[in-house]
């Protein structure tokens, strides 16, 4: 294990240690592990300026969005510049020279959304049936995550992370013990989602006799196995089911999440409402949405 390894590992647990997140202490173990691999496949024995401008084409060449590097990078750098001040690396190698650049991020960070579900997509989303070949069992588990995450904007962290526990059904509430920025807070748990996950829990998808604290939507043939998705693995689930549903590519959780932001825009809630449903720290995060979540 080389210097880099041991100050990644020393950074993942002093994360931990500070009560970072778990979604975004996997989101570091997730971005430093890409940039490893890429070293490794690239013949960089150690990080450089070069390493991380090499990694940066990379993700260039595979399409990745200007806006999804940028933060891939800024953890990086965040990392770097952790393990400088801890004097387990030597120097950060994300020189502002290799950075995205910060005038084409806020450019697109500017633009209006091109991909919104509309509110005929979200109807056809909330009444699909289910399809040919697909387990009723598992259509169920699917169909209550989607419905969840466009009825609550909730993030995927947060649905991951949900055990029976934060499930309010007399108050119509949804606990977020450990939102972004470890934040806890109440959202609304509808009736449309309280019936999906009503539905999914009578289905015989999840094993029986698991404690209350156990994940709502987890993984596992039985008891003893059953566990949290990764965030991965949501996404992609997400991205399959929705293809199923109306057709379309590439839509993953937080796409729902804007979704739901928007029609509860379109249908006149306020700012701060929606700044409340979303866990924002700051309705000046959610003004940035709202700028962003009308058609022009």
């Amino acid at each position: 294990m080389n210097a880099y390894d041991i100050a990644v590992n020393a950074y993942i647990r002093n994360c931990k240690s500070n009560m970072m997140a778990s979604g975004t202490v996997e989101n570091y173990e997730r971005v430093c592990s890409l940039f490893r691999r890429h070293m490794d496949e690239n013949g960089f024995d150690e990080p450089s300026i070069a390493a991380v401008a090499s990694w940066k084409n990379e993700l260039s060449d595979k399409g990745v969005k200007i806006t999804t590097m940028s933060g891939y990078m800024g953890m990086l750098d965040t990392f770097f510049k952790w393990a400088v001040e801890m004097e387990m690396l030597e120097k950060n190698p994300c020189v502002p020279a290799v950075m995205p650049s910060r005038k084409a991020v806020k450019k697109v960070q500017n633009q209006a959304y091109s991909s919104l579900l509309n509110e005929s997509q979200f109807k056809a989303i909330i009444t699909a049936e289910r399809p040919k070949g697909v387990p009723e069992a598992k259509w169920t588990r699917n169909k209550a995550i989607i419905t969840v995450l466009l009825s609550t904007a909730i993030r995927n962290s947060e649905l991951r992370a949900l055990t029976l526990n934060d499930l309010d059904f007399v108050n119509g509430n949804l606990i977020i013990e450990h939102g972004k920025g470890d934040k806890r807070r109440i959202t609304a748990f509808p009736p449309i989602a309280q019936q999906a996950v009503t539905v999914y829990m009578n289905s015989g998808y999840r094993p029986k006799n698991l404690p209350m604290d156990a994940p709502l939507f987890g993984i596992g043939e039985s008891a003893s196995e059953w566990h949290e998705m990764n965030r991965i693995a949501l996404s992609n689930l997400i991205k399959r089911n929705i293809a199923m549903m109306i057709g379309g590519e590439g839509v993953r959780s937080h796409a729902l999440r804007h979704a739901c932001a928007s029609i509860m825009w379109d249908k006149g809630m306020s700012l701060e409402e929606i700044s409340e449903l979303l866990g924002h720290s700051s309705v000046t995060t959610t003004e940035g949405y709202a700028e962003r979540l009308r058609p022009a």
